[in-house]
């Protein structure tokens, strides 16, 4: 029934995907374009994902994923996605902020920036003002960029998630790294 949730609408959901997965793996097709689904229409017709991301994951085999939203001035990749709150500053660690920095990096010089730039949103406000509001961004944040950047990768932060989006969108940055799925979103 439209506009009622139903795991007939999940399964089917489900499927589409399933079968646009299959068909880019097959080269019938160049790549997945995907719509919102209900996650709760999903699971409630028995796929267990957390959306898009998982699914996909889980479909082509791969063990980690990552969420990237792109625009004509904006790029934008998460280091977590459908994960509550607490979840989501629990993931901001070192090692999945440096893979997030990488998989961009990556992206991007698929698509032919040779040395894309991108900027690490912080987790706290204002970064956690050096550990009065937090300490995330001086203990997991600012060592994934620094390790990113021995590596090669044109990566700066961690930079308020206050500011980063608006200097990105004005033409700074060619990506933002956030650290969860609404702080990436918005």
């Amino acid at each position: 029934p439209f506009g009622r949730l139903d795991p007939r609408a999940g399964d089917a959901s489900f499927r589409y995907i399933e079968r646009a997965v299959r068909a880019a793996q097959a080269g019938e097709i160049g790549c997945i374009v995907t719509a919102p689904i209900s996650k709760e229409a999903l699971n409630a017709a028995g796929h267990r994902y957390d959306g898009h991301t998982g699914m996909l994951a889980a479909l082509t085999g791969t063990a980690s994923s990552f969420m990237l939203l792109a625009s004509e001035r904006m790029s934008v990749i998460h280091v977590s996605t459908h994960v509550a709150l607490r979840g989501a500053i629990e993931r901001a660690r070192t090692p999945r902020i440096v893979e997030t920095i990488r998989a961009g990096h990556e992206h991007f010089r698929r698509i032919g920036v040779a040395r894309p730039r991108i900027a690490v949103a912080g987790l706290n406000p204002h970064c956690g003002e050096h550990g009065l509001l937090g300490t995330e961004d001086d203990d997991e944040i600012a060592p994934a960029v620094e390790a990113a950047r021995s590596d090669g990768i044109d990566a700066v932060g961690p930079i308020p998630a206050d500011t980063v989006f608006q200097r990105a969108y004005n033409g700074a940055f060619d990506i933002v790294v956030a650290q969860y799925h609404d702080q990436g979103h918005i």
